[in-house]
């Protein structure tokens, strides 16, 4: 009996795991800013990462800072990507790809002279289409959720901050099946060991 309550622990256990393997990595981006401290009139340099399990081929989006108490100053592609860039809205590309995890854009935003200290003011990035590169060289457009990073108004600069998706802090449930299988196992092989050593 227990013997079979194994096995069958085991087959769910690696069903589940092949369904989560070949279950596609949702695209998003993160943020990152040298500095999320910064004086009235200071500026800092802040990055955007894509990511995804494919080439990443192009990216629209734009830049909405509290405007309280931050300012858009510009924004650039990075790492091969350059296109049309009018303000704060840009529609860059780069034909060759990146690897998902790859910095596609920077921006530079300041805070505004005469901005409290002690404020905090976010800048979001609103991106409308990130283009991934599919495995028959066919390029598709993917909705991406917005993402905001807090820029503190201090008297001098802070630490590096990032900004992510809420979904990547969740806990993954393959990782807490296992973790509840593997604990099951581990019971039921003790309990066997057990049972063998009274006899």
């Amino acid at each position: 009996m227990k013997k079979r309550l194994l096995i069958t622990i085991g087959l769910v256990l690696l069903t589940f795991i092949s369904f989560n393997v070949n279950v596609k990595a949702e695209e998003t981006i993160s943020l990152s800013c040298e500095a999320t401290t910064i004086a009235p009139g200071q500026a800092t340099t802040c990055s955007i990462t894509a990511n995804s399990d494919k080439k990443i081929g192009s990216i629209d989006y734009n830049i909405a800072p509290d405007t309280d108490l931050l300012e858009f100053v510009s924004t650039a592609g990075a790492n091969g990507f350059s296109g049309d860039i009018n303000g704060s809205n840009a529609s860059i590309s780069n034909s060759a790809g990146v690897d998902g995890g790859t910095v596609v854009a920077t921006f530079e935003v300041k805070a505004l002279e005469g901005a409290a200290v002690g404020s905090t003011g976010q800048v979001t990035v609103n991106v409308e289409s990130l283009g991934t590169i599919e495995s028959d060289g066919e390029s598709k457009d993917n909705e991406v959720a917005s993402q905001s990073i807090g820029i503190t108004i201090g008297e001098g600069t802070g630490a590096e901050a990032t900004g992510t998706n809420p979904k990547t802090m969740d806990a993954n449930p393959m990782v807490i099946f296992i973790v509840i299988a593997m604990a099951s196992l581990a019971v039921l092989y003790s309990k066997k060991k057990l049972s063998k050593i009274s006899r």
